[in-house]
């Protein structure tokens, strides 16, 4: 896609037992059940592809969304002084929203298969309807759950809504803006930026928080910019696009809800 990557790429840890390893293999008691896929990424730091960065607990970023944090500690991990504090902020937000969304996409996927089995025997009695049924799984879910229901309603079984859910969300990840943000992604790609959930959700999720910050931040070059300024050049995130991005996850709500009755009112993988 002719984007470069400046390696090694730096992943931030705290276990310092794990940094070593993964520069220094050392046998013992343990290290004897660490599963061969973790000798991979170890392979992959001694090739120069990563290199493993201690962080201090007491500067885990992290910690906000996953502990219970004193007001002073949650104050102080919020300093936005420098440009990687933002940009560990920011990469906060995009693990949470991956979390939560896959986590929600994939658990919901068993339950619509089993309740759609339910559904085919009392459509036949002439119990259900379709919208009524549709309606009724939709409202109590939001954007990322519709999207797992959307592919459970077009698939034959949860296991392959679950094969087609995981290429979308691979894409979905790959184009939200975090890895690649979309100034920085080739023009003949940026389209799908515009049908990516997570991409519009990090967007609102970004222009909520910074979009309106004018505090100023310390780059890496040494100069000094707003964080306003930031987001904008470098994301091409907008304040007064907020309210935009609002109307567009409600569309994509209603989407996902539409595509999800038209599968259950259309399609019919019961097998007799």
């Amino acid at each position: 896609m002719g984007i470069s990557v400046v390696k090694p790429i730096s992943i931030y840890c705290d276990n310092t037992t794990a940094i070593n390893l993964s520069k220094k293999f050392v046998m013992h008691s343990r290290t004897k059940h660490v599963a061969i896929k973790f000798h991979f990424l170890r392979d992959q730091v001694l090739a120069n592809e990563f290199q493993l960065v201690f962080v201090p607990s007491q500067a885990q970023v992290a910690d906000i969304f996953t502990k219970a944090l004193s007001k002073d500690t949650f104050e102080r991990l919020q300093d936005r002084s420098e440009q990687q504090d933002l940009l560990n902020a920011l990469g906060s937000m995009f693990v949470s929203v991956l979390f939560i969304g896959v986590t929600n996409e994939m658990t919901v996927q068993p339950v619509v298969w089993l309740e759609r089995i339910v559904f085919y025997r009392e459509r036949a009695a002439g119990m259900y309807s379709a919208l009524p049924y549709a309606l009724a799984q939709v409202c109590p879910d939001f954007c990322y759950t519709f999207s797992g229901m959307m592919a459970a309603a077009l698939t034959a079984s949860h296991k392959i809504a679950a094969v087609v859910s995981v290429h979308v969300l691979v894409l979905w990840i790959l184009f939200s803006g975090a890895m690649i943000s979309r100034r920085r992604c080739p023009p003949c790609w940026r389209w799908f930026f515009s049908a990516n959930l997570m991409a519009w959700c990090l967007y609102g999720l970004i222009t909520s928080q910074y979009g309106d910050v004018g505090t100023s931040l310390k780059m890496a070059d040494g100069t000094e910019m707003s964080v306003k300024h930031f987001v904008e050049k470098n994301f091409g995130y907008h304040r007064q696009h907020l309210a935009s991005v609002g109307i567009l996850m409600a569309g994509f709500s209603a989407l996902f809800g539409l595509v999800f009755f038209l599968g259950i009112k259309l399609f019919n993988f019961q097998n007799r």
